[in-house]
């Protein structure tokens, strides 16, 4: 009885147990709050990628090898050739 009480006032439910049908117009149009939220998770996405690769752009010069695992030896011996 309780779970049939929950069920019934939750929005979706109220499709589901509503003896009406749905018009056209409401079963086909995108509300403002759902267009923003996904313009929304794409900008969070883009800028999400856009720090990782600038990480990985500070920290690889530009032959691949990681900047904070090169040897000092090997740097200075490829200067002085």
């Amino acid at each position: 009885m309780l779970c049939n009480a929950f069920f019934k006032s939750s929005p979706k439910a109220t499709l589901l147990f509503n003896d009406r049908p749905l018009t056209a117009v409401q079963r086909s149009s995108m509300k403002i709050g759902d267009i923003v939220y996904i313009i929304a998770i794409v900008f969070f996405a883009w800028i999400t990628f856009g720090i990782v690769r600038g990480n990985f752009q500070r920290k690889f010069d530009e032959q691949g090898r990681r900047k904070d695992l090169v040897d000092d030896t090997e740097e200075s011996s490829t200067s002085e050739k």
